[in-house]
């Protein structure tokens, strides 16, 4: 692939995490709710914000472009993991409490049934 190519999705790349992460930092809505859906507060989402703007202005950079690369990496592998993490925290509780239930069944005849949740959460205009 020619260098200038590569250095121009870096760059876009950079710009992209700069923009996601002055949204974290600014406070924007969806941004602030994504992460008090999933019980995380302002003070990771600082983080993540920062580290991403961090990351991105290192990849319009093309010498700390691998540590841009990095930076953002572990963004994407630390969120995807406290995700993860804070979803399983509140399955294992929900099935503690028995207030979840599985959406099929099988039935007496060996067939898939669908079945209704025994509680859905109405937050923000979406049915969790």
């Amino acid at each position: 692939m020619n260098t200038i190519a590569i250095y121009g999705l870096q760059a876009s790349m950079g710009l992209l995490a700069v923009a996601a992460g002055t949204a974290k930092l600014c406070g924007v809505d969806i941004m602030v709710d994504a992460f008090t859906l999933l019980g995380l507060g302002a003070p990771v989402r600082m983080t993540v914000g920062a580290v991403e703007i961090i990351g991105g202005l290192c990849l319009l950079l093309p010498r700390a472009g691998a540590v841009g690369a990095l930076m953002l990496a572990a963004v994407v592998i630390g969120s995807a993991g406290l995700t993860i993490g804070q979803v399983a925290s509140k399955a294992s509780n929900g099935v503690a409490n028995g207030t979840v239930q599985t959406y099929q069944a099988v039935g007496q005849t060996g067939e898939f049934k669908f079945q209704q949740p025994v509680a859905v959460i109405h937050r923000n205009g979406i049915d969790i």
